[in-house]
């Protein structure tokens, strides 16, 4: 669901004027703490 959320606000941002490697950016800065509590979760 989170994931989804990132990409819907990602979507919003490069149709407000961002470009797509800033949003790429910012994309993968939101990932990476989603991406760390699976791990832990998966143990």
């Amino acid at each position: 669901m989170q994931v989804f959320l990132i990409g819907l606000q990602a979507k919003t941002r490069i149709d407000q004027g961002n470009s797509t490697l800033e949003t790429l950016i910012w994309m993968i800065q939101q990932y990476i703490p989603v991406l760390v509590k699976v791990k832990r979760l998966d143990g």
